[in-house]
C-alpha cells in the first residue's frame, strides 16, 4: 500500500470513529428520558450522512485524487 493509500485509510478510520461517536449521541438524544429538540436529531442525522459520504470517498479505491497530488492538500 502506498503512503497516500495509508493516509486515506487512516483518515477513513478517524471518520468511522466520529461516525460511531455521533451515532451514540443520536441514540442518547432519542431516548425517552432525554428532551432533545427535533432540530438536534435532524442535525445529527445530517452529520451522520456526511460522515458516511466522506468514508466512502476515502475508501474508494478508484478515488485517486489524494494519490495524484502526493497526499498533499
Amino acid at each position: 500500500m502506498t503512503t497516500a493509500e495509508n493516509i486515506r485509510h487512516h483518515a477513513a478510520g478517524h471518520l468511522a470513529a466520529a461516525h460511531g461517536a455521533v451515532t451514540t449521541v443520536k441514540q442518547f438524544s432519542s431516548a425517552d428520558t432525554v428532551q432533545a429538540p427535533p432540530e438536534l436529531k435532524q442535525e445529527l442525522s445530517n452529520v451522520l450522512e456526511t460522515l458516511e459520504i466522506l468514508e466512502r470517498w476515502f475508501t474508494d479505491p478508484l478515488n485517486s485524487t489524494i494519490e495524484s497530488n502526493g497526499g498533499r492538500s
